[in-house]
């Protein structure tokens, strides 16, 4: 008689990373469940490619005393801190982990290689991947995005290296406090930035470089931190460390890239130092990055046409916002740019920090506003004009996805042009209505 499959069940799944443990687990044998609020492309194809039926919405129901293991995704309690499966599971004395910690228990190696900062981790640790695989070596990874030149976002090797992306929000809000990056066990550290960020986790500045100090401290002695010269308040910060640090500059990398944007130069630099000290030749470096294909939702190009690029990236953050119209700026300099925002980052949502973008559109030739979202709390709730006061004469607000379509699309006959998409949140319907409208034009 063969014994049954343990079950491990998931609330909040669709997520890239917490899908990838999903994934990985099933592909180990385990029974695997989940449920999720908010389901949407691209984790909600990775989950259906791999089998993994996903229930929508959070019920009691879903959880039973059969279950051996819960897991609890980032976004598990952030819309209900009263979430009902994780209250099922405790009152039934289930065993509940955030995935963070589990990923830390189970995949991360004795060299630890751990990607942080406020900007450009995913596509780093995506870099590092790919140089490792391609020079012969099979590390343990988690990346939290779609790499282009990888299968998952988790995966367990059999060296003894792991590449995790490190975020300093907590694993999970409302339930385990702790910073992600602080399971990982970095014993080799690369910091882009730590330019405040996590407004309504971080609601002052030295609560967040704190997060990033005490990440630096865990670092041993005989272990390496590579930091960016540029990167916000990382000087301070590496004060702290009883490591050697090395920084890089951005212009260590000079090879061939097929990704766009300047700044990904600045990425591939930090890959190649961070590569090139753990002893990795510089010819397998540069032939992997010469070839690195991107990751979803970065600077990724979905329709190109004779007269206009269009561009979708994840970007919320005013700072990487401001860096992504710079970089198009520079590869499209005939172009104009229609930026199209959609208000998804609680960042965006929130009267205290909207200041923070009163300079971010500088490289946008005319700014689109799409439906601002309303989980904020009423008295610091933004409107349309609130944005349009901010953002500038170039700005405007319109809520209705088929008139914001439509706009675009005369602003495209007008001119060359770029259309960038800016969004966090799920918007893959809107984007390929758009590719849809847009694509007529070149027809």
């Amino acid at each position: 008689m063969t014994s049954k499959k343990p079950w491990v069940h998931f609330v909040g799944m669709c997520a890239p990373a917490v899908g990838g443990v999903a994934v990985m687990l099933k592909k180990q044998g385990w029974k695997v469940t989940g449920s999720d609020k908010d389901v949407y492309p691209p984790a909600s194809v990775y989950l259906k490619q791999n089998n993994l039926k996903l229930q929508n919405g959070f019920d009691a129901g879903h959880i039973t005393p059969k279950i051996n293991l819960v897991i609890l995704g980032g976004g598990a309690m952030i819309m209900d801190r009263n979430n009902p499966e994780v209250l099922e599971s405790k009152r039934l004395g289930l065993k509940v982990l955030s995935w963070a910690k589990f990923l830390g228990d189970n995949l991360v190696k004795s060299n630890s290689i751990v990607v942080s900062g406020t900007y450009g981790k995913t596509t780093i640790t995506a870099m590092l991947v790919k140089i490792f695989r391609d020079s012969g070596i099979d590390p343990s990874y988690e990346v939290a995005g779609f790499a282009l030149d990888l299968v998952d976002t988790v995966y367990i090797g059999s060296s003894d290296y792991s590449i995790v992306e490190g975020d300093e929000h907590p694993a999970v809000l409302y339930f385990d406090e702790k910073s992600k990056f602080e399971y990982y066990k970095p014993k080799y550290l690369l910091l882009t930035s730590a330019k405040w960020d996590h407004f309504n986790v971080f609601p002052r500045k030295e609560l967040y470089i704190e997060r990033f100090i005490r990440l630096v401290k865990n670092v041993p002695e005989d272990g390496l931190i590579v930091a960016c010269k540029k990167g916000e308040n990382l000087e301070k910060i590496v004060k702290y460390s009883k490591s050697r640090v090395v920084y890089y500059h951005g212009n260590e990398y000079g090879g061939k890239l097929r990704v766009l944007g300047e700044y990904q130069r600045q990425n591939a630099s930090g890959a190649f130092v961070m590569a090139r000290e753990l002893g990795i030749s510089k010819s397998f470096i540069s032939d992997s990055l010469a070839s690195f294909k991107g990751v979803k939702r970065r600077l990724e190009i979905r329709l190109k046409t004779r007269s206009m690029v269009m561009v979708e990236d994840f970007a919320q953050h005013p700072f990487k916002i401001s860096e992504v119209l710079k970089s198009l700026r520079k590869d499209f300099r005939s172009y104009k740019i229609l930026l199209i925002l959609d208000p998804f980052a609680s960042i965006l949502r929130s009267k205290t920090s909207l200041y923070l973008f009163r300079d971010a559109f500088n490289f946008a030739d005319k700014v689109f506003i799409r439906k601002i979202k309303t989980s904020v709390k009423r008295k610091d709730r933004l409107t349309g004009p609130d944005m349009v006061k901010i953002f500038g004469d170039n700005s405007v607000y319109i809520p209705l996805d088929g008139e914001l379509i439509n706009n675009i699309q005369n602003e495209t006959k007008k001119g060359k042009s770029v259309v960038l998409v800016c969004s966090s949140g799920d918007i893959e319907s809107f984007v390929k209505s758009l590719i849809n409208k847009l694509g007529k034009n070149a027809a």
